[in-house]
Formats: structure tokens, sequence, C-alpha cells
């Protein structure tokens, strides 16, 4: 009889101090979550970042583009204008 009793006072200690345990644990789970998420929302906030300047130098590329193509065009006319007539114009 002293055995049972000795021996589920032994079981309850020992949960008693599983229980802590866990409780410990859940503790230092929370916190690595709470950093996971700190670390996801930064990660995030550098994606869009890094999305918004992405989209603004390919805006500014085109930009480029374009004034180059125009400037080309331009360039092109005024070469055209320094060429005399062709002959079928003259007659």
């Amino acid at each position: 009889m002293w055995k049972d009793i000795l021996s589920g006072v032994k079981e309850v200690f020992t949960q008693s101090e599983k229980t802590r345990q866990n409780t410990d644990d859940i503790k230092e789970y929370r916190r690595d979550l709470k950093e996971l998420e700190n670390r996801v929302e930064k990660l995030t906030a550098l994606v869009v970042q890094l999305s918004q300047e992405i989209y603004n130098h390919k805006k500014e590329t085109e930009q480029k583009h374009e004034n180059l193509g125009l400037r080309l065009e331009n360039e092109m006319l005024k070469f055209e204008r320094r060429l005399p007539a062709s002959k079928t114009e003259k007659d």
C-alpha cells in the first residue's frame, strides 16, 4: 500500500515537472513565433519596397527609350531636310 502511495506521489511530481517544462516550452515557442512574425513583416515590407523600385525603374527605362526614339526620329528628320531633292521631285 505504501508502495502504491509513493508511486502515486512520484507520478504527481513527475507530471507536475512535465507540465512546468511544457509551459516553459510553450512560452519559448510563442517568443519564437513572435520573432518569426516580425521577420515576415520586415520581409514583406522589403518585397513591397523592391517591387515599387523595380516598377519605377521600368517606367524610367521605358521613358528613356521613348525619348531616345524621339531624338533619333528628330535627327533623321533634320538629316532628311539637308539632303538634296531627288530628280523626280525636280521634274
